[in-house]
């Protein structure tokens, strides 16, 4: 079963604060601060269902990335979500065109977002307190 969110981020205190809030609810993650090591875990883990995509990353950019990921037999179906600083509808257009599902802006989104965007892919366990 596809129960992993794969996050693609250079920003090792944001990939880290994304990867214990979804761990901290039950949702299971692999991080990569590259995207070479984001094409190795993806291509090697088949329990991951969706992919947090940052667009700046060093040596290639998420459009590039997200390319690589859709023409590849073991991730082109895995859905691909933006998480960028980039706020350009041109490039949130191409993404989209190229496969992305989604496109966020990270200035405009909670964990909460975050945690909506993940349920549409896996069931988020729910938190039981007490």
């Amino acid at each position: 079963m596809k129960n992993k969110v794969l996050i693609i981020e250079d920003d090792a205190l944001l990939a880290k604060s994304l990867s214990a809030n979804l761990n901290y609810i039950g949702i299971e993650t692999a991080v990569a601060n590259n995207w070479e090591e984001g094409m190795r875990i993806s291509t090697e883990n088949p329990q991951i269902a969706l992919i947090l995509l940052d667009y700046l990353l060093p040596d290639k950019n998420g459009l590039e990335v997200l390319e690589l990921l859709k023409e590849t037999d073991n991730t082109k179906n895995i859905p691909v979500v933006f998480l960028t600083n980039v706020n350009d509808t041109g490039i949130m257009q191409e993404g989209l065109e190229k496969g992305a599902s989604g496109y966020l802006i990270k200035s405009d989104i909670t964990i909460d977002t975050i945690i909506d965007i993940t349920s549409q892919y896996i069931e988020v366990p729910e938190i039981k307190i007490g």
